[in-house]
């Protein structure tokens, strides 16, 4: 068979055995071999009988594929072989035509694989995946308006969320929580929908930022289902053009949680310790290489203990100057001493790692104080010290149910992609996307 480099080559199994529950008894992997060597593809689980490999080729040349499963005695899925040739992709997606997104060179930006720019003009959509942002309709919208806006890049959940435990009604997508209410195993139905949602984004040429959960789940569900977790959210969207975050508030215990400083300090080691024995079985895992980053308290750097296991600086900008959640400035003006305060602190890290300013106007945007000025002057500054990309929040408006999960969003989401649209006008890759009929019809009967 021949797939252009960039695509997704999708393969299907049937396993010739029954399994008591294939999550976690069953291991399928494919060995794909070349002139370059041999790599090994996680696949997953996608319920019943079946399992799936998304494989996507970044060289042009032939492959051998071969599927590896735990399980030698079943035929249906090990020792199953194939050969593919991948020629040089046609097309004009850019996310496929400039390859995957990669750290350049000198370690101090973000480009495609090809060399060209990648500018990180995030919006954070953390509830994204949840039914409330009601698919394909509200969704596809409010995509097709951060495009146009100069968006690049979605920051987006994978069903295991923040401020609420793991199986809050609010998390629930149209198959219900991506586990199982005993949290033994997944549910693959939930991931049909997830799957509709990445695709979407992928296609307008937004770049999701999957993360996979908060770091308060390091202690609910342990390293041996997060880490499986893992190998799955690998298997099922690697092949695409996205960026990794392991966590969000990495190294946080609950909200609220204040025991005494030891007891505080005891739970923010062992969850450094948690995230960062997880993000190096992610890189051994993951056979592309993706961008890797992790959503911190303060620092990226600070939440693992090998810098060399992530690529991306976050520094959330609110609680840089302020250290503290719902709270400003005195003067609603973000300083620069703190942030290069941090930066000393966090500049004997092995490897430099470029900067993105993450969440800048999350606080505030809880607050109800977020004001256009105040977006320019966090934008301003931070790239006065060498931030080379920016993100906006939306978590807010899809978190709590009185609030629309749409474009009854004016004083918040809408405000600051307008902020973005005037700041960030024609930095991105500027590429006009014509929305599939289907995708339009959608909309319009919405």
């Amino acid at each position: 068979m021949t797939i252009e480099t960039n695509e997704i080559l999708e393969l299907t199994f049937h396993a010739a055995v029954p399994h008591g529950d294939p999550f976690w008894d069953v291991t399928l992997d494919i060995e794909a071999s070349s002139d370059a060597g041999t790599r090994l593809y996680p696949c997953y689980w996608a319920g019943g009988d079946l399992w799936k490999a998304r494989i996507a080729f970044q060289e042009p040349g032939r492959y051998s594929l071969r599927t590896v499963c735990s399980d030698a005695s079943d035929t249906g899925l090990h020792n199953k072989e194939f050969e593919v040739c991948a020629v040089p992709y046609s097309g004009i997606e850019p996310l496929k035509k400039h390859g995957r997104l990669r750290v350049s060179a000198d370690r101090s930006r973000l480009e495609y694989a090809d060399g060209t720019p990648f500018f990180w003009l995030g919006d954070t959509w953390w509830m994204g995946l949840t039914r409330r942002l009601k698919y394909p309709a509200d969704f596809l919208t409010l995509a097709a308006d951060r495009l146009r806006k100069g968006f690049t890049l979605i920051q987006i959940v994978a069903g295991i969320y923040p401020d609420m435990d793991e199986f809050d009604a609010r998390g629930e997508n149209e198959a219900g929580h991506p586990w199982t209410e005993d949290n033994r195993s997944i549910d693959p139905e939930y991931f049909k929908y997830m799957d509709a949602r990445i695709d979407a984004l992928l296609s307008f040429g937004l770049v999701p930022c999957i993360v996979a959960c908060w770091g308060y789940y390091a202690d609910v569900l342990g390293f041996d289902r997060l880490s499986r977790y893992w190998r799955y959210l690998i298997a099922r969207y690697g092949a695409g053009n996205v960026v990794w975050c392991l966590a969000g508030e990495a190294t946080m215990p609950w909200y609220g949680y204040h025991p005494d400083p030891e007891e505080f300090e005891r739970r923010r080691q062992n969850q450094k310790e948690f995230w960062s024995r997880l993000a190096q079985y992610v890189r051994d895992t993951d056979p592309y290489g993706t961008l890797t980053t992790i959503h911190p308290p303060v620092s990226s750097r600070e939440c693992v203990e090998d810098s060399g296991t992530i690529d991306l600086e976050i520094t959330p900008w609110e609680y840089v100057v302020n250290l503290v959640y719902n709270t400003i400035g005195e003067n609603g003006d973000p300083t620069i001493i703190t942030l290069n305060t941090l930066r000393r602190r966090t500049a004997k890290a092995t490897i430099a790692i470029p900067a993105e300013s993450g969440n800048s106007a999350e606080v505030v945007l809880a607050a109800d104080l977020l004001i256009e000025g105040y977006v320019r002057k966090t934008v301003d500054k931070t790239a006065k010290v060498g931030d080379e990309s920016h993100t906006y929040t939306f978590e807010y408006v899809v978190l709590d149910d009185s609030v629309t999960p749409q474009f009854e969003l004016g004083k918040y989401a809408l405000n600051t992609a307008n902020v973005a649209a005037r700041e960030y006008d024609g930095k991105g890759l500027g590429v006009s996307v014509t929305l599939p009929a289907a995708w339009t019809s959608a909309i319009e009967d919405s």
